[in-house]
């Protein structure tokens, strides 16, 4: 049938139409996907089935639906608490609609497409690793999905018209099956009143609570307002404005299990990674001197690093002693974690980059006044041999991917390097994230590291060690090692000549 006229209704991507043939009107429109657009006309015919606020389902050619036209004023020019009881009624009514089964569990459908959405074009701001990691800790703070239920993700205003019958839903593409209407009623109550006016939206939230008996909605609010942050900083993005986008996608890089803070024992706070259920019993034995000593592998006025058994259970302590006692580290300890907590910290970064590393158990920090005493790191112990010089066709790889995810580490020598069957170990790390003069600081680690293994330069790719940030870092490191050098020589001579004038005077 050939059409009368056709109105193009907007076109974000996907094209939206009204059109009249035969005497009648049908809205057509693209959805996302064919899987989408099957979804959609199974929750359409249900919903009409049963009474609910949604037009007639026509037809569905591959991922474009028909469906019949609703003439009606629109909700957006009603009254405000008007238009607060139109979307809430319309929601009530989706929910308490039988959904038909679904072959498989059912899924948070509009967030998985903002998932793969981000997974898409988050790369053009963030390295891919860290945008799976964003990803992968998103979808692990979903709730689990118990019930079905019909969605529509943008239930506002705009898209309802209000009829004699009552209102009606006319966006139609995006209408859907699965679980997450628990996030649709944050997206209506801050369509309503702005994402800044809580009040306001916990008052519609327990509205809506009231009819449509569920687990808490409140207790969700936390991953909401971490997808919020992630559609906000789509929306940037998609306009252009990275720097804006990658402010805000920073803030849901997962970092909020890097120092969870567990228990206080003898003066000591203990500092855990995640819920490790026997880290408080390993803390309390190290703190106590409950263990078994099985190995020394350094002792000196710097560092202890050795092979403790606490019940039977093989790990590696590490006391970081110099800083421990330093002056300078007490002082900076009063505005930033303790060396032994950054280790930790960087451990548990290394493993969300996907970079192999011991994992860690726990870390322990005592203060007097806010500054550091004493610190403590405990992690399990990995086999392997220690890294030299020779294994730099191994080793640069691995250097030169972390400097890839944006990250630069303190003492890339070889020695702070296990080689096991599988491959690298990094060990006694602290990860920097350089903000400013990146590629410079960058470039500053790969020459540190080819200082103690010249090999490594023949596996460093020519585009970097041609560049002028590595040619400058080059010069300047130079500069600072001839400064470091000399400095020493003045101290010794200053020491000598002490010495000599004490025996004259003698």
């Amino acid at each position: 049938m050939r059409p009368d006229s056709t109105v193009i209704l907007n076109y974000h991507g996907r094209l939206s139409l009204r059109t009249k043939a035969g005497g009648h009107t049908f809205k057509i429109a693209e959805c996302e996907s064919l899987e989408r657009a099957l979804l959609a006309e199974q929750a359409l015919k249900s919903a009409y089935a049963q009474g609910g606020p949604v037009p007639r389902f026509i037809a569905r050619t591959g991922a474009v639906i028909a469906c019949e036209w609703v003439e009606g004023r629109s909700c957006k020019s009603l009254p405000a608490l008007q238009q607060v009881e139109a979307v809430l009624e319309c929601q009530v009514a989706l929910w308490n609609r039988t959904a038909p089964d679904l072959p498989g569990p059912p899924r948070y459908v509009h967030l998985e497409s903002l998932l793969a959405r981000f997974a898409r074009i988050g790369p053009r701001t963030l390295p891919a690793t860290t945008v799976q990691g964003i990803v992968d800790r998103l979808r692990a703070r979903l709730p689990d999905a118990v019930d079905v239920h019909l969605i529509h993700p943008d239930l506002t205003p705009v898209n309802i018209v209000m009829t004699e019958d009552g209102p009606v839903i006319i966006d139609n593409e995006v209408i859907s099956i699965g679980a997450g209407c628990e996030f649709d009623v944050w997206n209506s109550g801050e369509a309503l009143f702005g994402f800044r006016n809580s009040s306001a939206i916990k008052e519609y939230v327990e509205a809506f609570h009231r009819k449509c008996p569920m687990p808490s909605l409140f207790s969700h609010q936390p991953v909401w307002d971490d997808f919020r942050m992630l559609r906000k900083g789509l929306k940037s993005l998609t306009k252009g404005r990275r720097l804006k986008a990658r402010r805000l996608f920073r803030k849901l890089e997962p970092r909020e299990d890097l120092a969870s803070e567990h228990c206080v024992h003898r003066g000591y706070r203990m500092h855990c990674p995640g819920r490790r259920p026997d880290a408080e019993r390993l803390f309390q034995a190290v703190v106590d001197g409950t263990f078994v000593e099985k190995m020394v592998f350094k002792s000196d006025g710097q560092t202890y690093s050795g092979l403790i058994e606490i019940e039977g259970q093989t790990c590696v302590l590490k006391i970081p002693r110099g800083r421990n006692r330093r002056l300078s580290q007490r002082l900076m300890s009063f505005f930033r974690p303790s060396v032994a907590v950054r280790q930790m910290q960087s451990m548990v970064q290394l493993a969300q980059l996907g970079l192999r590393t011991p994992e860690p158990v726990c870390a322990g920090e005592r203060r007097a006044m806010g500054i550091l005493t004493d610190s403590f790191l405990l992690y399990e112990y990995a086999e392997g041999r220690t890294a030299t010089r020779d294994d730099a066709a191994l080793l640069t790889p691995e250097l030169l991917r972390l400097h890839e995810l944006g990250y630069t580490r303190n003492d890339p020598h070889a020695k702070n390097y296990l080689i096991d069957e599988r491959g690298v170990v990094f060990i006694d790390t602290i990860l920097r994230r350089p903000r400013l003069f990146r590629t410079l600081r960058l470039s500053r680690g790969l020459i540190r590291f080819t200082s103690s293994s010249p090999m490594a330069l023949e596996h460093i790719p020519d585009r970097i060690t041609s560049s002028w940030a590595y040619r400058l870092a080059r010069v300047f490191t130079g500069v600072t090692q001839w400064w470091k050098h000399r400095r020493r020589g003045l101290r010794l001579r200053l020491k000598q000549r002490g010495v000599g004038g004490s025996r004259r005077e003698r």
